[in-house]
């Protein structure tokens, strides 16, 4: 934490609010296989979102429920955590996956249904995005 040059306020550094980098460390963690990828993108919220949102469509390619709805669950924990940089709920409504694609095939149907009752946080971001771009 630093205070600002007007001493008006401070500016929190992480790991002091859940930001881009702690994001990238925690997704690390729980997907090593990504980690390279990730590790690309630890500047980007969205970037790495992207990542994540092709981990779900590798699951329903794969024909693996538990695989596609595992991002969901990730982010259902992140978006709980203290001092969120609110940038990383912007890019989970528009950098992750887009509902009217998951509903295109009866997997993807059924992966976004068990987010809406295991990753509620997640689901009503992409609900919202999706209401505001007619999706």
């Amino acid at each position: 934490m630093r205070e600002l040059a007007d001493h008006k306020g401070v500016l929190l550094e992480e790991p002091e609010y859940f930001g881009e980098h702690t994001l990238c460390r925690a997704a690390v963690r729980r997907f090593p296989g990504l980690r390279e990828m990730l590790l690309d993108e630890q500047d980007s919220v969205h970037g790495q979102l992207y990542i994540l949102a092709r981990e779900v469509e590798t699951g329903i390619r794969e024909n693996t429920a538990a695989r596609a709805l595992e991002p969901f669950l990730f982010l259902e924990w992140v978006l709980s955590q203290e001092r969120l940089y609110s940038e990383i709920e912007v890019a989970v409504a528009i950098s992750f996956v887009v509902p009217r694609v998951l509903r295109s095939s009866s997997l993807g149907s059924l992966v976004l249904s068990e987010a809406e009752r295991t990753a509620p946080r997640v689901f009503s971001l992409l609900v919202a995005e999706g209401r505001a771009h007619h999706v």
